[in-house]
């Protein structure tokens, strides 16, 4: 059984000048600045064919990702791997498909299982292994109905969405064992995606019409809605300590574009310069850490995708794993980024296998 994993999007020379003082005589020897380290890593396990392989999804400060890989009977399973590369692989329960989805400083992780009916039920992993399980009161226990967290903060608050017995989705917020679930006004259909250590919660919603609003609650249950100028949809995938959320919106070309939203409010745009401008390229945001550095990918002009990282001040650098394929809906896509600024994700080969990788930034 192969679990849906989550995903973010939709459908992939610096110069300074030194003034010395003419009494100073100094020899200063120009150096080739160190290029990021990109690598490659596969789950124990992991099977190779197509649609098989090791998918990373998050990563904390020190440099612990979890995520999921697929053996070669297509079977899912949950995976942490340390940052020295160490791996520890589990199932919630022997035989069914397992998702380790969001990981927290403390090395709690929180993700998704499912069971013989491909219902799906939520599960928190604390640091040591041990394992609990939760649904959310409400969730429907028909065939692709259940819960699935996608979120937990250091506090060990979870965030995620249920779809209820009529599988309509809600968003639901899991504190001290407490779960509420919630829906902004005049939602049909609720995301929760991110939850930052004040229970701040960014995410998502159609109203009545279909059409995709960005939102963020707080954590007295305060719901702020919001949208880029010149969105048809918008789509909210990460936030940070400070309230920050990022994510894309949608054009009226159908053009996918970058977007911050400040804790204030204030919405500023960006696009990766190699994106493509066609219906369903462009730009996706997946996650922003504390300063305000991005990782995601974008979908180029032949619909391949590319990971990049986006810094606090607005320089973006690309990248792709190795052996990627170049093919329409191939290639690389980051998922997560951490404090230090690395950045976790998968890439795709030219046999449709997945790879996970981590990159670390360049010395500064």
């Amino acid at each position: 059984m192969k679990v849906n994993r989550k995903r973010s999007g939709g459908g992939a020379v610096l110069a300074g000048i030194a003034v010395l003082p003419t009494i100073l005589a100094l020899t200063l020897t120009a150096q080739t600045p160190q290029a990021a380290e990109l690598t490659s890593f596969e789950a124990p396990g992991a099977g190779t064919g197509s649609y098989q392989g090791t998918f990373a999804m998050s990563i904390n400060s020190s440099g612990t990702i979890t995520g999921a890989y697929t053996d070669s009977n297509n079977m899912t399973h949950g995976f942490v791997r340390a940052a020295g590369g160490t791996f520890t692989t589990y199932d919630v329960a022997a035989g069914i498909g397992t998702e380790g989805v969001s990981i927290n400083n403390a090395g709690a992780i929180t993700g998704f299982y499912l069971d013989a009916g491909d219902v799906s039920h939520g599960f928190a992993r604390a640091a040591d292994g041990a394992i609990g399980t939760f649904d959310v009161p409400g969730a429907g226990t028909k065939f692709l109905q259940g819960t699935s967290p996608q979120s937990i903060n250091e506090a060990g608050e979870i965030a995620g969405y249920y779809l209820d017995a009529n599988s309509v989705r809600h968003a639901f917020v899991r504190a001290a064992r407490a779960i509420t679930s919630f829906d902004p006004s005049g939602a049909t259909e609720t995301y929760a995606e991110a939850i930052n250590p004040a229970g701040i919660i960014a995410g998502s919603y159609a109203d009545a019409q279909h059409v995709r609003h960005g939102f963020v609650r707080t954590a007295d249950g305060t719901i702020t809605s919001f949208d880029p100028s010149g969105s048809t949809a918008t789509y909210a995938s990460g936030i940070n300590g400070a309230g920050a959320v990022t994510g894309w919106y949608t054009d009226v070309n159908g053009v996918n574009h970058g977007y911050t939203r400040a804790a204030g409010g204030k919405i500023s745009k960006f696009d990766v310069a190699a994106a493509g401008g066609a219906t369903g390229q462009g730009t996706f945001p997946a996650g922003i850490e504390k300063a305000g550095a991005i990782a995601g990918y974008y979908i180029d002009e032949t619909n391949v995708n590319h990971g990049f990282v986006r810094s606090a001040t607005g320089e973006t650098s690309s990248f792709d794993g190795p052996g990627a394929a170049t093919g329409a809906g191939q290639g690389t896509q980051a998922d997560g980024i951490n404090a230090t600024g690395v950045t976790t994700g998968t890439y795709v080969d030219t046999n449709n296998a997945e790879h996970g990788f981590v990159r670390t930034p360049s010395p500064k």
